[in-house]
């Protein structure tokens, strides 16, 4: 990895892309018209036009093409940056616009990048976003493949993605393979389960597996119980989700202006 990559990995984890060019103003039309020229062209020379220009593609009103932001990361991969796509495909990510920067994950790796359990579980994650459960299953069966293990952000993503197409069934079985295997669910593993037994109405369940959740130290939190309460008045268990809120209480936790919506909505 270059000292470039390097940096500008670590700055992306910590910041926004526009914390980082706050010296640049957006507002000016000739900065701005200079930089969405670059954007819209092949002729990056070097990684600082790169994050600039991505950082105005970003954040542009309309948004800037999916092509131009293939366009970007090519440049990057052609110029061995290969950290920084994967830090760039975190933010396009977070913007809903990851599907492009999968694209170039194979070619990364064909180039010489090695990934880590980081860059895998930023693929896995972007891909269960948009709807690609079965394809971040395959980038799992590849992490291991090429002995890196994945770990529990990885597999809680597949399980949410999984619980949100309501194969909680599935997710279930996934749950249990990831314990077996010696890997500890956390509490978002558990919140995303237990949300999507509730969505199935599965209420016997989604209380067995808090009872297990506590079992194992894993202390239930604030989502924990809300999802538990939301889904049972909304079926009308009104009285339950009251003995929800007592348990809740009294493991020191205190009601939120969400949880005492979901009572009255119950009634």
């Amino acid at each position: 990895m270059s000292t470039s990559s390097g940096r500008c990995l670590t700055v992306f984890r910590l910041r926004r892309p526009m914390d980082i060019f706050g010296s640049v103003s957006f507002s000016s039309s000739k900065s701005s018209t200079h930089l969405r020229g670059k954007s819209k062209s092949d002729s990056f020379h070097n990684i600082d036009d790169c994050l600039a220009s991505f950082n105005l593609m970003l954040h542009s009103d309309p948004p800037s093409p999916i092509k131009e932001f293939s366009k970007l990361l090519s440049a990057l991969v052609r110029m061995k940056h290969y950290a920084t796509v994967i830090s760039l495909a975190k933010q396009m990510e977070m913007e809903d616009k990851f599907g492009e920067a999968v694209d170039l994950f194979d070619d990364i790796v064909e180039k010489g990048y090695q990934p880590d359990v980081y860059t895998y579980t930023v693929i896995v994650n972007g891909l269960c976003k948009i709807g690609k459960t079965t394809v971040a299953f395959g980038v799992l069966k590849r992490m291991v493949e090429e002995g890196c293990e994945p770990n529990v952000v990885s597999y809680s993503a597949i399980i949410d993605s999984l619980c949100k197409d309501r194969f909680v069934t599935e997710a279930l079985d996934l749950f249990l393979k990831i314990k077996s295997e010696g890997i500890s669910p956390n509490v978002v593993t558990y919140n995303t389960l237990i949300r999507g037994l509730c969505m199935s109405s599965r209420w016997k369940e989604a209380f067995m597996l808090l009872h297990q959740m506590l079992r194992a130290n894993v202390t239930p939190n604030i989502i924990t119980f809300n999802t538990l309460v939301d889904g049972l008045c909304k079926e009308g268990k009104v009285s339950k989700a009251r003995d929800v809120v007592k348990l809740m209480m009294q493991g020191g936790i205190q009601p939120h202006v969400i949880t005492y919506n979901s009572l009255m909505d119950g009634y």
